[in-house]
């Protein structure tokens, strides 16, 4: 029986929040996945929470980050790992890679910082660090011989990277990023393990593996797969969520797992109903929404409604008051690529289900997001 690779949980396992996951290809190389902030009440057990961010986990094996999408309680704790001397690569999406600069400038003037200077300097390092991955590509991780478990050690930074390029190996690691179809990037991970890797298995179109002195000996296609956040299906603008193909080992976001959703038409019609009971009423509707995904996801039903409805509904204006909101939804404008069908119809008959005539965006206020 094969004895699975060592992962610890540094968040988001005995709770929801603070999600971080480190995955040991080896006795002395791991990589994490996500590095996000606690919320509420929730810790790491280790004296990590929402007011203590900082990194309490040792580093000395942490060769890479992977990052499956960018809501804070899965990437908000990044600065603080590059406070702690986190210098190697940043595995995620294009599309999380456009998105995540945003996020950590927005963390960091919430949490650390608004000194311009340093933020940008943050924000420039974070750049350099990011590998985009497309869907579906593989990409090599880590390369290495086979070892016990008396491995010495690993390379230790992304300076090490291109070490793997000139030598074969006996074994290496890849990952694979699926559609997760949560909010804008989303992806659900994969690691398989690969026997007999050689130098010459390296494409131009990929980076170079890490350098690991020793990968554990694990089957030819072994699979470590961890679903970050799932989405629903039918969700507004997104394609549905990619169905897992196998998995040797599978760890498995579960927050909503005891819940049965409503439709999305439902939904729509309870939204429809509560905005023209208002207007009847001569009020407004405020609506709070997270900047990512849901504010998208509440333009593009908002925008339905009105194109398909006579009387107050092309009347009605929608301000969305939030600067951070308003630069995502110019992302998801621009990366049009990733819509699903649905959106890029509507978008082929001349709609935009993102930024209608009757939409005014605010870049002025910091309020939250407001419909």
């Amino acid at each position: 029986m094969t004895t699975p690779p060592k992962v610890k949980h540094h968040g988001a396992f005995a709770g929801v929040t603070g999600s971080c996951h480190e995955l040991f290809l080896g006795e002395s190389c791991s990589v994490l996945i996500d590095c996000g902030l606690f919320q509420g009440a929730e810790t790491s057990g280790g004296g990590a929470g929402p007011s203590s961010p900082e990194i309490e986990f040792p580093l000395d094996a942490v060769q890479a980050l992977v990052i499956t999408h960018t809501h804070i309680d899965h990437v908000g704790r990044v600065p603080y790992l590059l406070m702690a001397g986190f210098t190697g690569p940043i595995y995620c999406t294009t599309a999380t890679a456009h998105l995540l600069p945003l996020v950590i400038d927005d963390a960091l003037k919430i949490g650390l910082t608004r000194d311009p200077a340093l933020i940008a300097a943050v924000l420039n390092r974070l750049r350099r660090m990011l590998v985009p991955v497309d869907y579906d590509d593989w990409c090599w991780l880590a390369a290495g011989a086979v070892g016990s478990a008396d491995a010495a050690g690993a390379a230790g930074s992304a300076d090490a990277a291109g070490a793997a390029g000139s030598a074969d190996a006996a074994s290496a690691v890849r990952l694979r990023f699926r559609q997760a179809g949560h909010i804008l990037g989303s992806a659900y991970v994969e690691f398989e393990w690969v026997k007999n890797f050689s130098a010459s298995s390296l494409s131009t179109a990929t980076p170079d593996p890490l350098t690991c002195e020793a990968l554990f000996d694990l089957p030819e296609g072994y699979r470590v797969v961890f679903s970050g956040d799932l989405g629903c299906r039918n969700t507004p603008l997104l394609p549905d969520p990619q169905p897992l193909e196998r998995a040797d080992l599978l760890f498995l976001e579960s927050t909503y797992g005891n819940r049965l959703h409503e439709s999305r038409v439902d939904r729509s019609s309870r939204l429809r109903a509560v905005i023209e009971r208002c207007v009847s009423d001569g009020g407004a509707v405020l609506i709070p929404a997270f900047s990512i995904g849901r504010t998208q996801e509440l333009l593009y039903e908002i925008e339905g409604i009105i194109a398909s409805n006579e009387g107050i509904w092309p009347k009605i204006t929608v301000i969305l008051d939030s600067p951070m909101a308003a630069e995502f939804t110019a992302l998801y404008q621009q990366l049009t690529n990733l819509w699903d069908q649905e959106a890029l119809a509507l978008q082929a008959k001349g709609r935009n289900p993102l930024i209608s005539r009757a939409c005014i965006q605010s870049r002025a206020t910091l309020t939250m997001s407001i419909l």
